[in-house]
């Protein structure tokens, strides 16, 4: 989850060693939920508010499931309108 040229080194420790260390502690929580298309609205609201603490992880966000189902909307809505125009026309 790191962004390409960050200057952060990743090492495994062991879980004693993990104990002993000193320093700020951060967490990654991964969601899963059963109905996406109730939760949408909720995780692109976790995702703007994650992406203005960390304007750096554009590029993670960019990739994400709630981002790329709003582009797929977008794409879906333009074809409706295109389909019913063209209807009406001819």
């Amino acid at each position: 989850m790191l962004i390409n040229g960050s200057e952060k080194a990743i090492r495994l420790v062991s879980p004693t060693k993990w104990q002993r260390l000193q320093g700020k502690r951060r967490f990654i929580t991964l969601l899963n939920v059963k109905d996406f298309d109730y939760a949408y609205p909720i995780l692109l609201r976790i995702q703007k508010l994650q992406l203005h603490e960390n304007p750096k992880y554009s590029a993670i966000y960019d990739k994400s499931k709630p981002n790329n189902y709003q582009l797929l909307i977008n794409l879906a809505s333009g074809f409706e309108f295109m389909g019913f125009f063209l209807g009406i026309a001819f």
